[in-house]
């Protein structure tokens, strides 16, 4: 799960117990990449896609139109996170383990 954030960096200090940060080096490269993106949680980034975190544990409350749980916990964790900050600035990309993706803001959920 990616989460495209302008409050990337507020998020960072709010969620810190909640994943890792990290610091880019510019020896990483394609594999490192692809092996962060096992790690479960998602992925916190600002709106230009710099990496803040990762294996972050989305927050969030249920909308009250209540969420999908058929759709499983990645889709359902996005869902709750864009709804508790539906008057910030984000996107989320939830790629389910079967291949499927979604692009989530509660706004655009109505």
């Amino acid at each position: 799960m990616l989460l495209f954030t302008e409050n990337a960096l507020k998020e960072t200090e709010r969620l810190h117990s909640a994943g890792y940060q990290v610091s880019i080096r510019e020896d990483m490269n394609a594999r490192w990449i692809e092996a962060i993106g096992k790690i479960d949680g998602a992925m916190l980034l600002d709106q230009y896609g710099k990496l803040y975190m990762v294996g972050v544990i989305l927050d969030g409350e249920i909308p009250a139109k209540g969420v999908n749980t058929s759709r499983g916990a990645r889709y359902n964790s996005a869902v709750k996170y864009s709804y508790s900050h539906k008057k910030e600035k984000h996107l989320l990309v939830v790629i389910s383990e079967d291949g499927y993706f979604d692009v989530i803001n509660y706004n655009w959920l109505l």
